[in-house]
């Protein structure tokens, strides 16, 4: 059986999360923070994203969309 070895982690890193909701949009924000910097994800309709990201398939269930474009990358 193979040995593995870890390699020890930075144990000062962390990564937090919140939602925040815009007050003019109305628009949901997923921000993450780590020690450095700010990382700021705004939220669509999952149907909406698959359809974007897999224009040959505009039509049906959103995660059998999301599974085949998941697929399609690995």
């Amino acid at each position: 059986m193979a040995k593995h070895t870890f390699k020890s982690k930075r144990s000062d890193f962390a990564v937090e999360m919140r939602t925040f909701t815009g007050k003019k949009t109305n628009v949901t924000y997923l921000v993450m923070k780590n020690k450095r910097a700010y990382h700021v994800f705004s939220e669509i309709e999952a149907k909406d994203a698959a359809r974007d990201c897999n224009p040959s398939r505009q039509k049906g269930n959103v995660v059998k969309m999301w599974d085949e474009i998941w697929k399609a990358l690995g």
